[in-house]
């Protein structure tokens, strides 16, 4: 699946969760933020997708905080991968109250068992 394909269907799944306003804006000059989104809620909502084969390291999620710190405020902060997140990775994430999908909870949310927007 290619990058703009994956973004897409996690644009796809907020929009089953009832996100409004939802837009894919990853690509050249995404500044960081793929997907946008208004949850149910009016919250914010932010995502960054990552398609990859190999474990997302602490440095993407510093990197994915600064671009959206200013944006989701109280609202939720997703990061999604196609595979899993290194142990200081996860550990940072939490920390900072960032939504971490790996690919176990993307089956979940895929099965309509889970979904990010529970987590607050």
């Amino acid at each position: 699946m290619a990058p703009y394909a994956f973004e897409a269907f996690i644009a796809e799944l907020l929009r089953l969760d009832g996100c409004s306003q939802v837009t894919r804006v990853g690509g050249s000059g995404d500044e960081g933020i793929d997907v946008r989104a208004t949850a149910m809620t009016g919250k914010p909502v932010v995502v960054q997708c990552k398609h990859v084969s190999s474990k997302i390291p602490p440095k993407q999620i510093r990197e994915f905080l600064g671009a959206a710190v200013s944006e989701y405020r109280d609202g939720f902060a997703i990061f999604v991968t196609s595979h899993y997140f290194s142990a200081n990775a996860l550990e940072f994430g939490r920390r900072h109250g960032i939504i971490l999908v790996d690919m176990q909870r993307l089956v979940s949310w895929l099965r309509r068992e889970w979904s990010p927007l529970l987590e607050h």
